[in-house]
């Protein structure tokens, strides 16, 4: 079966999902009362995942704004590491034709 996890809300290609593990993440300004859950493959996409999330959900984008972060996340056994998260925003470009005119001079080769 395919589609998003009930659980833990990751696309499941077949019906092998297997859930990643249960983190707990803060930013280091936030109280030890403040952690959220995050799941993921490793405390470091826990930490990268919980920014990732933050901004999005709150849509003031304030990680990435200031550039970097400090998350502490903590592991099933209690284990908490300090993670540096850096953000880089990086620009894309589109373009949409508006108008096709009609042929004028070509352009230089």
């Amino acid at each position: 079966m395919t589609g998003f996890c009930p659980t833990c809300n990751e696309f499941r290609f077949s019906d092998r999902h297997e859930c990643p593990p249960i983190f707990e993440a803060r930013l280091e300004d936030w109280g030890d009362d403040h952690w959220r859950e995050v799941r993921a493959q490793d405390a470091e996409r826990a930490a990268e995942k919980f920014c990732q999330d933050r901004d999005s959900n709150s849509g003031d984008y304030t990680i990435a704004r200031e550039g970097s972060a400090i998350v502490f996340v903590r592991g099933a056994d209690g284990t908490v590491g300090k993670y540096d998260i850096t953000v880089e925003a990086v620009p894309e470009y589109s373009a949409h034709l508006v108008e096709t005119l009609p042929p004028t001079a070509k352009a230089a080769a």
